[in-house]
């Protein structure tokens, strides 16, 4: 059984849809540089873990916790391996980062534009890996009663040294 803070509920969060419309595919550069960092070397999302080679399925609807568990989220922030971070002119690699349980049935990708990343993305880079653990929960949205989203905990985290995963 996981040990939680008794005020863990009440700490900032940020809330999420349980899934994200990430469609993982180069997107085009607009405007006038749509012609630069087309055609970047680099080798695309690669997080200090690897590279995520498979997305794990999950049935439709389906959640692999229960509602109002807490379970432990692992953060992570890509590697800047582009072009332009070796003096190149290239495609600045997009800070989407790649959000999971250790299982992988819960796994998310957050851009850069969603509403929460700021706050995850600091919870990842306080660590010399740029590797967060965060409390999680799934949730259903208080709208409509039905779309399960995610809420992450960003002000109180588990130790982060019982987890290497």
């Amino acid at each position: 059984s996981l040990s939680v803070p008794d005020d863990l509920i009440t700490s900032k969060s940020v809330v999420l849809p349980r899934q994200s419309d990430l469609a993982l595919k180069p997107r085009r550069d607009g405007g006038a540089l749509r012609a630069i960092g087309s055609g970047d070397r680099g080798g695309g999302l690669v997080y200090r873990a690897g590279r995520l080679r498979t997305i794990p399925s999950i049935e439709e609807g389906k959640s692999p916790y229960e509602n109002g568990e807490i379970f432990i989220a692992k953060v992570q922030a890509p590697l800047d391996n582009s072009d332009d971070a070796r003096g190149g002119i290239g495609r600045m690699v997009p800070q989407t980062l790649l959000v999971h349980d250790e299982t992988q049935l819960f796994l998310r990708f957050v851009e850069e534009t969603e509403f929460g990343h700021t706050a995850l993305l600091r919870c990842a880079l306080r660590h010399r890996n740029q590797i967060g653990y965060v409390y999680a929960m799934f949730e259903m949205s208080e709208e409509d009663g039905e779309l399960e989203q995610v809420r992450m905990f960003t002000e109180m985290f588990p130790e982060q040294s019982v987890f290497d995963w």
